[in-house]
């Protein structure tokens, strides 16, 4: 069974969404916005992505 993750961060000046799915290795992001830093740091820095 293959198991999907949802998380959702806020970006930018007006503060919407950004959604990145999760399964297993992958993951896709949707409506991304914004600050592509902070979008992107977990897996910059090594860490897995959702935690």
């Amino acid at each position: 069974m293959v198991m999907v993750s949802v998380e959702s961060i806020v970006v930018g000046p007006l503060e919407t969404n950004c959604y990145l799915v999760c399964s297993d290795a992958s993951c896709i992001i949707i409506d991304p916005g914004d600050e592509t830093g902070k979008i992107l740091r977990p897996w910059a820095i090594g860490m897995p992505w959702p935690s």
